[in-house]
């Protein structure tokens, strides 16, 4: 069966927002708004802002590792000097949000292209 155990509403940010995912081990919301993820705890306090450095996208857990995975896709206008038509792939401790691997950069990957998404296999070993 499923229960609600609880609501929140998120806060309303500036910019469009990328995506929302729930940790599944804790219950924190991440949501992509431009270019930082804000990760609320279970009953909706914000506990961390990541800042990146291109358009947050797309996250996914891995309950195994304790880590989350996020894409950050690259505006794709070169005349913004903010852009370099290169995403990035970023993995974070879901514990402390520490950087939990190098950061991989996504040649090619920006938003003119469409919406990057992101699926992990359990253990963290394959992203896709």
């Amino acid at each position: 069966t499923f229960t609600v155990a609880d609501t929140f509403d998120l806060p309303g940010a500036d910019g469009l927002t990328g995506f929302t995912e729930t940790d599944p081990a804790s219950g924190a919301v991440w949501v992509g708004v431009n270019r930082s993820v804000l990760v609320f705890d279970a009953a909706g306090k914000l506990v961390k802002t990541l800042i990146g450095k291109d358009l947050a996208r797309d996250a996914a857990f891995d309950a195994q590792t304790g880590r989350a995975f996020v894409v950050w896709q690259d505006g794709g206008d070169l005349s913004d000097p903010a852009n370099d038509n290169n995403g990035t792939l970023t993995v974070y401790d879901t514990e402390d949000f520490a950087p939990a691997a190098k950061e991989l950069s996504l040649p090619g990957n920006h938003s003119q292209s469409g919406a990057a998404s992101l699926a992990v296999e359990p253990g963290g070993a394959t992203v896709f």
